[in-house]
């Protein structure tokens, strides 16, 4: 859907825009009702989806940071959203010829209908291996819902995207605009709480840590001092999964920023870095703590609530803690687990949930005051699926679990009924919506997960 050679103009805090659709073949006008873009006062060639209750906009400070790829523009995978979608989650593409985040809106039961795909202004890479996973992390699509802002690593152009998300609608969201990662291969980026700073993970040949303030209006402007080096001997793309990065992350005090590199199980372990930070400022240099006894490739780092400590997924033993306090991390091994690197936290069930790519398995884990783990079910999903990255989505009181599975080029749902009693909603598959469409989905690139959940 191409829109051409149109101006959008302020009319009562609307947009006007012409699109073309290319199922439908139908030209169309729609207004545009999204709060949180500056008003655009450029003649465009950008392309926008029948489905969006709202267009997209793109302010005139933002087009110079963008992307020159046609494929700036929006992507219908189905009928027009719902007016009362309480939740909608969001992968990427990570495609080379251009990067898209895919939008899917969640029902009231969990599941999912994909409805659009919009492009991220940057293009995807995937690393020097084979098979999925090609950014070899967690958290390469995050979601700060409060404020309502989606943050995305473009890992072949080096930048990072910021978009702004429709509270009404939430599958539908613009691009606020770009900003180069400060360094090569982007592969996981962390908001603060507050939203108003984001810090971005890089681990190619030049790898480490960049921050950013954060505007809704203006998008990303790099702190001054936050800019450090992890030193790893690395290649762009990146070369793994032993020896990359994993994850960034603040501790839950926010006073110190957190990366997972993983190592191999032989004679070179992985370790954390752990760099002081002073309001904007982070410290020179990081803190080294290698992991503990039995683990090799720390991959994702979920802050324990009220604790000054992280839940680490790594594949080569299952799951760590790594005491911030202290700075001791201590293992515990699960037993029959292949490859759990994603982590994630339910608040209404007060556990963990540890993804097993390899054992298509998702396990449930309690921490106790001690910061001791415990597995206490597992929940078997849909064979080979490879699930990866995982997100938690909260619909009417209840939480759902879900899971990118490039094996099945679908999204696994389960219902957290309870602590210990989750049920499976089911797998949808994206590309069977992406069919019929021109976007461009491999089942192979495919990375991040995050949702957007109504606030009541």
């Amino acid at each position: 859907m191409f829109m051409t050679s149109s101006f959008c103009q302020r009319r009562s805090a609307s947009y006007d825009w012409r699109m073309h659709d290319d199922k439908t073949n139908r030209t169309i006008s729609t207004g545009d009702r999204l709060g949180f873009v500056p008003i655009c006062t450029l003649a465009l060639v950008i392309s926008v989806s029948v489905s969006q209750s709202a267009a997209i906009l793109v302010s005139a400070s933002t087009i110079s940071q963008r992307s020159p790829f046609n494929e700036r523009r929006a992507i219908s995978l189905g009928a027009r959203a719902s007016d009362n979608a309480q939740a909608a989650i969001y992968f990427m593409t990570n495609d080379q010829r251009g990067n898209y985040i895919v939008a899917g809106e969640v029902a009231n039961d969990g599941s999912v209908t994909f409805r659009q795909a919009i492009a991220t202004g940057g293009q995807g890479m995937h690393g020097n291996s084979t098979g999925a996973d090609g950014l070899y992390s967690q958290g390469s699509v995050q979601v700060h819902n409060k404020e309502g802002l989606l943050a995305v690593v473009n890992a072949g152009s080096h930048t990072v995207s910021l978009f702004g998300i429709d509270a009404t609608n939430p599958v539908n969201f613009g691009l606020i605009g770009t900003a180069d990662s400060g360094g090569e291969f982007p592969n996981s980026v962390a908001f603060n709480k507050a939203g108003s700073e984001l810090c971005v993970l890089n681990t190619g040949k030049v790898n480490g840590v960049n921050c950013y303030s954060v505007d809704k209006r203006t998008g990303l402007r790099p702190l001054s001092d936050t800019r450090r080096s992890l030193e790893l001997i690395q290649t762009t793309p990146a070369t793994g999964a032993p020896f990359t990065a994993s994850q960034v992350n603040y501790n839950e005090d926010e006073n110190k920023l957190i990366v997972a590199v993983k190592g191999n199980q032989t004679d070179q372990p992985g370790f954390f870095a752990v760099w002081d930070k002073n309001g904007d400022k982070l410290s020179s240099t990081f803190k080294k703590i290698p992991v503990p006894s039995g683990g090799a490739r720390p991959f994702s780092l979920s802050n324990i609530p009220g604790k000054n400590a992280v839940l680490v997924a790594d594949p080569a033993v299952g799951v760590e803690v790594l005491d911030l306090s202290s700075g001791r991390p201590q293992a515990t091994s699960i037993n029959g687990q292949q490859a759990t690197c994603w982590s994630v936290y339910s608040a209404k069930t007060g556990h963990f949930y540890l993804v097993d790519a390899a054992g298509s398995m998702v396990r449930e884990a309690s921490v106790d005051d001690s910061l001791h783990p415990t597995i206490i079910q597992q929940y078997p999903l849909t064979n080979n699926s490879g699930p990866l990255d995982s997100a938690i989505a909260t619909v009417n009181g209840k939480d759902y679990l879900y899971s990118l599975a490039p094996g099945t080029s679908s999204v696994e749902v389960l219902a957290l009924e309870g602590p210990g009693a989750a049920t499976r909603v089911g797998a949808f598959d994206f590309a069977a919506a992406a069919k019929g469409s021109s976007l461009h989905i491999e089942a192979n690139n495919v990375q991040g997960m995050a949702t957007y959940s109504k606030q009541s």
